[in-house]
């Protein structure tokens, strides 16, 4: 509550005391009616409008429930009831007749009767405003316009009222007009019951008794104020003390009661007239609900089995329905209904058997028992005609076998689920009586199967699209570690020039490269290529990584390395997997090189201006654990010459292919590095890779490019040894 609205009330009090300290002092002076007197009317007025417009100030948290608003108006009323009866009990008010006039008898009569003058005043205006609250739900443009015209037959009335009451006049024919008026405008502005259709049949049952019982306290009390009624006898307590307390009050509250009663009757009545179609109402409020909530679990739930499960729940709530499921074809999809009944046939027997899914309220054996009479299943009803179907008694239907296990009873919707012009599966909902299935109920479980589908579509899309996300994520890990599994820096001399470099393709495989300082004087070359792609490739890769640095060490024969390192990979290989590899040792002083090969690219060997391929036998790695692995690998020499190279590279530069699909192939290579064997490492292997890129047009290579350049320099009077710590850098080039 806000501060200016505190102080209004607070005013409002302040002004109601002070009336009612004035009333007693007056009481105590002059014994006669207080109706004339114009500085209590004054003060009266005050309170009472400035209690109206705090009340009116009030912010009210989230729409208005009219049938909480027509309980406080019947809690109202029954309190007035109440203190009305526990003041007659008591025997706390007489009143003596004065003049013609009744007046309080004493000073105990004339606190409670302004205590129930001031009471009814403040009721008065409290039911006022909850039925103009009421009457403005769903305002028509005439509605101000019929409250606004009531409003002035209720000053009317109430001027004419105390006019005549104080003069102790009998009403004339304006009296009568204003009255009639008044019940007129009354009667108009309660037919304002727009709220009343959208109640649900729990609140609309609770209204029809708040409004029956509303309807007979605001009689008792319009009654016992004698609503138009200008005389007051004896025996009329709330009258006289209304009377009493002014004319105007008298007015005012005679007449609300009149119009709560009215209201409240009129409001049982439309009730009574809206209470049969309300279980409608609430099934259609109930599909709205759901509707909306499948339109949010379309975007929102992903997960298919919360999806299916939360789908037969409110295809429940839609159809009132006993039990639901979800049959669902698997990968194949029913895409077409063929015209003739014999083609239906042949395609329905290629049409896999769905699985039921999300089977609510109804157990598996109950959901077997429903076959067709010839034998098939239920979906074939739906795939004959792509339509929906509707069995409306399941204990009569012929269509429906009745010789094995109890058919339930009751009625039984079939709703083809479709996504891409095909049947993907089918929503079934049965209810538990007969024919219990019309028009417009089917119409609407129709259109909640089509959102399931839309919403079983999109559960399937994003399960791709988070899918591939996965495998791309998985790709990137693996060329992150490819990458990390190759080395920074190679180690140099001043007897020779290298040059590596590996890229990726997009699909990662596995290639490798190492060198590794055997010796003072023997420097360890090899490359390697993985088979298969992805993680599993990477994590090979790192596995002869491992093997291969911590055996090269040990022996300086090539031949014996390849055999331990097979001995070792093919205890922890897969035998789909193998890995391809070459293997050299060179001497930095003399220039000798031996190598071997498992079953990988040849070594280019470039001397004179001429080149060849030096293909040593070999199988691969992984492939075979026994001798034959052993007898088929073979070591190769040769003694470098000042300017000589050799070219060590994977597949991935023979094998890239131009937009035809031509390969790159071994002619290509070998004339590109004839050409450049004067250049340096770095020229020879960045003209193989340009080369290599130009052919295939730039476009995303497929398999990954490694190539690793040695170029001889000859013998120097330095006594070059592989302790002297200096490396070249395999990204800048540099030696450091």
């Amino acid at each position: 509550m806000t501060l200016n609205r505190r102080l209004l009330f607070l005013l409002s009090g302040v002004t109601f005391a002070a009336d009612f300290v004035y009333m007693i002092a007056r009481q105590a002076l002059v014994r006669s009616s207080a109706g004339g007197d114009l500085f209590h009317g004054l003060l009266l007025l005050a309170g009472a409008g400035t209690f109206a417009v705090a009340w009116t100030r009030r912010q009210r948290d989230g729409e208005p429930n009219p049938v909480q608003m027509i309980g406080s108006t019947v809690i109202t009323a029954t309190v007035l009831l109440v203190t009305l009866g526990l003041f007659r009990i008591g025997s706390m008010i007489s009143f003596e007749n004065m003049d013609g006039r009744l007046v309080p008898d004493g000073i105990t009569s004339v606190i409670v009767t302004l205590i129930m003058g001031i009471a009814s005043g403040i009721a008065s205006i409290l039911l006022l405003f909850t039925f103009t609250e009421l009457i403005f739900i769903k305002r028509r443009r005439n509605t101000r316009r019929n409250y606004l015209v009531m409003l002035g037959f209720f000053a009317a009335y109430a001027l004419v009222f105390s006019i005549l009451s104080i003069r102790q006049e009998e009403g004339g024919a304006t009296y009568i007009f204003v009255s009639f008026g008044l019940v007129l405008m009354m009667v108009v502005n309660s037919f304002r019951f727009s709220w009343i259709l959208v109640l649900t049949r729990r609140e609309k049952l609770a209204n029809l008794g708040l409004s029956f019982f509303g309807f007979v306290f605001f009689i008792i009390l319009a009654v016992d104020a004698s609503v138009f009624d200008l005389s007051a006898a004896d025996s009329d307590v709330y009258k006289s003390a209304l009377a009493y307390f002014h004319p105007v009050m008298d007015a005012f509250f005679s007449t609300t009661m009149l119009f709560g009663a009215i209201y409240m009757g009129l409001g049982f009545a439309s009730t009574l007239m809206h209470l049969p179609t309300a279980k409608e109402f609430d099934r259609k409020k109930a599909e709205i609900s759901s509707f909306q909530n499948m339109s949010r679990l379309v975007t929102e739930v992903f997960d298919l089995d919360d999806l299916l499960s939360t789908s037969t729940q409110l295809a429940l709530d839609i159809t009132e329905g006993g039990s639901a499921w979800i049959e669902l074809f698997p990968a194949e999809v029913y895409r077409d209904t063929p015209e003739r009944p014999a083609d239906r046939e042949a395609a329905l027997e290629r049409t896999p058997l769905p699985t039921t899914v999300s089977l609510r309220n109804m157990s598996e054996e109950q959901r077997n028992a429903l076959r067709l009479s010839d034998g098939r299943p239920l979906h074939a009803l739906v795939l004959e005609t792509g339509k929906g179907v509707t069995i409306h008694d399941l204990q009569r239907d012929r269509r429906i076998d009745h010789t094995g296990a109890a058919v339930p009873a009751g009625t039984l919707a079939l709703l083809p689920l479709h996504a891409y012009g095909g049947i993907v599966g089918l929503l079934a909902i049965h209810k538990k009586t007969a024919y219990e299935f019309d028009k417009d109920l089917l119409q609407g479980a129709s259109a909640f199967a089509d959102l399931v589908s839309v919403a079983l579509e999109n559960s399937r899309l994003i399960a791709e699209s988070l899918s591939r996300e996965r495998f791309k994520q998985e790709l990137l890990l693996a060329r992150q570690m490819q990458r990390s599994l190759l080395p920074s820096l190679l180690p140099i001399a001043e007897t020779y020039d290298v040059y590596a470099e590996s890229i990726p393709a997009f699909e990662v495989g596995g290639d490798y490269y190492d060198m590794v300082a055997l010796d003072e004087r023997q420097l360890g070359i090899t490359i390697g290529d993985v088979s298969g792609k992805g993680v599993s490739a990477a994590l090979y890769m790192a596995q002869v990584k491992g093997i291969f640095q911590s055996m090269s060490g040990d022996m300086t024969s090539t031949r014996a390395l390849l055999r331990r390192m097979n001995d070792t990979l093919c205890r922890t290989m897969d035998r789909k997997s193998f890995i391809s590899l070459l293997y050299a040792v060179l001497d930095i002083q003399s220039g000798s090189v031996r190598f071997s090969r498992a079953g990988h690219c040849p070594l280019l060997y470039i001397s004179g201006g001429s080149s060849r391929y030096l293909r040593p036998n070999g199988m691969g790695l992984g492939l075979d654990p026994t001798e034959r692995f052993a007898d088929s690998i073979e070591e190769e020499g040769l003694v470098l010459a000042p300017g000589d190279v050799i070219v060590l590279f994977t597949d991935g530069v023979t094998e890239a292919r131009d937009k035809n699909g031509e390969e790159f192939h071994f002619e290509r290579l070998a004339d590109i590095a004839e050409k450049h064997a004067g250049e340096s490492a770095r020229s020879i292997g960045e003209a193989i890779i340009d080369a290599v890129r130009r052919f295939t047009g730039n476009g995303e290579a497929l398999d990954d490019l490694t190539l690793l350049v040695l170029r001889w320099n000859g013998t120097t009077t330095r006594h070059e040894t592989m302790t002297d710590e200096r490396y070249y850098s395999a990204s800048g080039g540099s030696a450091v």
